[in-house]
């Protein structure tokens, strides 16, 4: 092969040897071009890897957060608690007023509530998480809460509920 000729990086053909994209397989010559497989190959991985790590960041961000406590103990408990229904608008409420106890030393904040709700017979028709920012339970001491959301059934359906306290912050003293 003379000095003119050149064989392409992609196919092995042989081309000119100032051609830039072979004429046969119509791939770039330059090393600092990527060839269209290779774009589709990092495509297609970044869109399997992007998901993954998006998940991943999620968890840590969730998880992470050492004053974050999921806690419901002799210490940390809910004492009493009576379900309600009530209007607002042209829209049914039903939540849960409540009353919880903080036998700890430390004061607790940005609680979150699970409330799940029963028919007669004791089925599980309705249910909600809420969490409470700016309510915060001294130590040693005990506070009431109320939360509620947009009632899912006509409201003779609620007969008994369940609440329990799901996660909480450590206030900053």
């Amino acid at each position: 092969m003379d000095e003119s000729r050149k064989r392409c990086i992609h196919c092995g053909e042989d081309m000119a040897g100032e051609a830039k994209k072979c004429p046969h397989c119509r791939s770039w010559q330059s090393k600092w071009y990527p060839d269209q497989q290779s774009i589709r190959g990092q495509l297609i991985g970044f869109v399997l890897v992007l998901p993954l790590l998006l998940v991943l960041f999620g968890f840590i961000s969730f998880y992470g957060r050492s004053s974050r406590t999921c806690i419901e103990t002799p210490e940390l408990k809910i004492v009493s608690s009576e379900m309600f229904q009530n209007l607002v608008g042209d829209r049914k409420y039903v939540g849960v007023l409540g009353t919880m106890t903080n036998r700890t030393s430390q004061a607790v904040d940005n609680l979150s509530f699970h409330v799940d709700f029963f028919n007669a017979e004791g089925v599980l028709i309705d249910a909600f998480s809420q969490q409470e920012f700016g309510l915060v339970v001294g130590p040693d001491s005990a506070s009431s809460f109320r939360i509620m959301a947009p009632a899912a059934r006509h409201e003779d359906a609620y007969r008994s509920h369940r609440v329990e306290l799901r996660w909480l912050t450590k206030a900053k003293k």
